[in-house]
């Protein structure tokens, strides 16, 4: 299933720079490498564990703050990591 969406990333990734310089296979692959690690990590926060957060905080009633060490600390910042990695369109969708 991996190799089916790296194929698909690297054709893509081709086709949407057909206007522009031609990018080699071996540069293809190495973005949408790139990219499906970042959506790894990214669906995982947003589908699966999330961000670690605070449990320490008793006036949250709907949201815990994330804890100092989680790799986004706002969600300017994960807006950002999800806009560079998938699509305006996706994103606005998880968003």
């Amino acid at each position: 299933m991996k190799k089916i969406i790296l194929f698909t990333l690297a054709v893509l990734v081709l086709c949407l720079c057909s206007c522009t310089e031609k990018l080699t296979e071996e540069e293809a692959i190495s973005i949408a490498n790139e990219l499906v690690s970042a959506s790894i990590e990214l669906n995982e926060i947003y589908y699966g564990d999330g961000l670690p957060y605070s449990t320490e905080d008793e006036n949250a009633v709907m949201y815990a703050p994330v804890t100092e060490d989680a790799k986004y600390q706002n969600e300017d910042e994960l807006r950002e990591a999800t806009l560079a990695v998938f699509t305006e369109m996706y994103a606005n969708s998880i968003f």
